[in-house]
């Protein structure tokens, strides 16, 4: 689905053209931003809109929202004006709703198209939450999680194209494309656990287990050479 805002009516239409429903906002009539990119996310059955209208304290400056799993799984993440970038649950339904901070210096953020990876561009840096939910589990566990790309310095108007799969693309100022790939294993990983593959999954885990130690080894081994 994509959407299409004109004025303060919110239509969803799919891609073959048909009009799935809309929403209006009286709020938003009296707004002096539109609503853009930046400040609306949709999914296959939720959609998420900045109130410009509710004063808060740190203001808004950029949501998304996830792309897998069920409408009560469904995650939204979003950046204040401090760049602080925080992640909380989109339906709490009465219970009470979970925030936690996730990062600080986010200028972007973007989640992957078939999994709930968060990409991001942290200090003009490329970062990706692997499992960012984790934080409601074990925010000691979040850091573990966290993926980053230091071979590529982002200039502060770059922003993040797409990310699909394990690539993602980063567009900078100067309008040219940089093309950027994610460990493989994080992707499979999720792939496996979405399918309730769990005796894959552990291979999976044990062969990275046994990756690692092979490549510390040989670092190891060329450190004693020199």
């Amino acid at each position: 689905y994509f959407l299409l805002v004109d004025g303060g009516l919110v239509q969803v239409y799919n891609y073959e053209g048909h009009m799935q429903c809309f929403l209006k906002l009286p709020a938003m009539s009296g707004s002096r931003e539109a609503v853009s990119e930046k400040t609306a996310a949709i999914s296959n059955d939720t959609i998420a809109i900045r109130d410009r209208m509710d004063l808060k304290m740190n203001d808004i400056i950029e949501i998304a929202i996830s792309q897998c799993g069920s409408a009560n799984d469904r995650k939204l993440a979003f950046i204040d004006k401090y760049l602080d970038c925080f992640l909380v649950t989109a339906k709490s339904y009465g219970v009470l709703q979970k925030i936690a901070k996730i990062g600080t210096m986010v200028t972007n953020i973007l989640f992957n198209d078939q999994t709930n990876m968060l990409a991001g561009l942290q200090d003009n840096c490329l970062v990706v939450w692997l499992y960012p939910a984790v934080v409601f589990i074990d925010r000691d566990l979040l850091h573990k999680t966290i993926f980053e790309n230091d071979k590529n310095n982002f200039e502060k108007s770059s922003y993040l194209h797409n990310f699909v799969g394990s690539h993602i693309l980063v567009r900078r100022s100067d309008g040219a494309f940089v093309p950027c790939t994610v460990t493989p294993f994080a992707f499979a990983l999720n792939s496996f656990i979405t399918a309730n593959k769990w005796d894959q999954a552990i291979r999976l885990c044990r062969h990275i287990r046994v990756y690692h130690s092979q490549i510390f080894t040989k670092i190891k081994l060329k450190s004693l050479k020199i």
